[in-house]
């Protein structure tokens, strides 16, 4: 199945305006908003780590530990458990045993190629190749969502896992550069462990984003994205593949609304949705970006600024509502028959923030609908926000491969920052 690549698509149609009587925000009802918490882990994933032949490994090579699927133990929800260069049959007795949803498949990482970039070969377990049949066996009967095989040469395992119902396979149909699948793969489960509404496709292409940013090649003067794992994901008999996007407005997950058909959108059920409007003095983001003088590009800029503007949407689209009560004083350019609320909401990434919301007080008197309005009106101006570019002076210092994502928003006084590197 083919997969496109598509960048945000945020559309703004709400825009800020303000308040309202005071409301007693219910922790427990916004607790229910983020779903039921179990003891039981919703994701089980299983790490193999394959070991080379020495013969095949440069004792000079020494890949990143941040390529690592141990970065999702930090999301709630998940429990990773690790095996490096176990025996076929050790690794298909714990997968019998441990059930994963989850399995990622590393080949052994070498530096024959290149002492910088390195390559990964097929997957190897105690100097033996696994045959596809083999690796089908050791896995079947679990009950997999999703397999990221970060190895070479696995075309056709990928395909026979889609065939046997594996939702969401990962695999590279040509050989990986170590370098590139090395920064892939970190941030993918960086993007994962974020939080618990980031999906696969989201991850995937907040990955691709990334890469292309950081270790796409100028070809005759064009940026051209190095060599990727593909994804095979969405109904198997749907032959247009399945579009790939940056996380937008469209991500916002819907209030529960008892009593409320929300199938054609909140707007159609609610009474005066239109009206809500966010209003906050002008914000800014800046972002200063160190490295070596070739990321100093449009066009790789460009790549970065679609990311920075995912890791916005990321961090408001489930935002929390604190606390709401009326402003000392209501704006001066409310719509007529509108009231306002000073709304203090927590971010993603457990930061705070006050805005102030107007809309009509029927409306602004329930907090599934004043949460849900400041979710939407946030992620359409974090969607918003202006992309990248290169300006003024900018001094190279240190050759850096891997930068990092600063993602936060700033909202009047408050500023939300937060760091995601490699």
């Amino acid at each position: 199945m083919s997969t496109e690549l598509a960048g945000p698509s945020g559309q703004a149609s709400d825009q800020p305006n303000n308040g309202a009587a005071g409301m007693e925000v219910d922790a427990q009802a916004a607790q229910q908003q983020t779903g039921p918490t179990t003891d039981q882990p919703s994701i089980r994933v299983l790490a193999l780590y394959c070991t080379g032949s020495s013969d095949d490994t440069d004792p000079g090579f020494d890949p990143l530990e941040t390529s690592n699927a141990s970065l999702l133990a930090a999301r709630s929800g998940v429990e990773v458990e690790v095996m490096r260069g176990p025996s076929l049959d050790e690794f298909a007795a714990r997968v019998e045993s441990y059930r994963p949803t989850f399995v990622y498949m590393s080949g052994p990482y070498s530096g024959l190629v290149d002492s910088i970039k390195g390559a990964i070969g097929p997957l190897t377990l105690q100097g033996k190749q696994v045959a596809p049949g083999e690796l089908l066996t050791a896995l079947e009967g679990a009950p997999l969502e999703t397999v990221y095989l970060d190895a070479a040469g696995q075309e056709k395992v990928a395909e026979l896992l889609r065939s046997r119902g594996v939702p969401n396979v990962m695999f590279w149909s040509e050989d990986p550069s170590g370098l590139v699948a090395a920064h892939f793969s970190s941030i993918f489960f960086s993007m994962m462990a974020l939080e618990s509404s980031v999906t696969i496709l989201e991850a995937y292409a907040l990955a691709l984003f990334s890469t292309q940013a950081h270790l796409g090649a100028k070809v005759d003067g064009k940026l051209t994205m190095p060599n990727m794992p593909d994804l095979l994901t969405g109904p198997r008999d749907d032959p247009e593949g399945v579009t790939l996007a940056l996380p937008d407005n469209a991500s916002v997950p819907l209030p529960q609304l008892p009593g409320l058909d929300l199938s054609r959108g909140v707007a159609a059920a609610v009474e005066g949705w239109m009206d809500v409007r966010l209003l906050a003095p002008r914000a800014e983001l800046r972002v200063q970006v160190g490295g070596g003088s070739s990321m100093v590009d449009a066009g790789r800029l460009s790549y970065l600024g679609e990311a920075l503007r995912a890791l916005l949407v990321l961090e408001v689209r489930c935002a929390r509502l604190l606390s709401a009560s009326p402003p000392s004083r209501l704006p001066s350019h409310l719509q007529e028959g509108c009231s306002a609320l000073l709304c203090e909401v927590a971010t993603s990434s457990g930061a705070s923030v006050r805005v102030v919301l107007g809309g009509r007080p029927g409306l602004l008197a329930s907090q599934q609908l004043v949460e849900h309005a400041l979710r939407q009106t946030l992620v359409r101006g974090a969607a918003a926000a202006p992309g990248l570019a290169a300006g003024g002076a900018v001094a190279s210092v240190y050759l850096v491969l891997f930068l990092c994502f600063a993602r936060g928003v700033a909202v009047g006084a408050c500023e939300v920052v937060g760091v995601l590197g490699l």
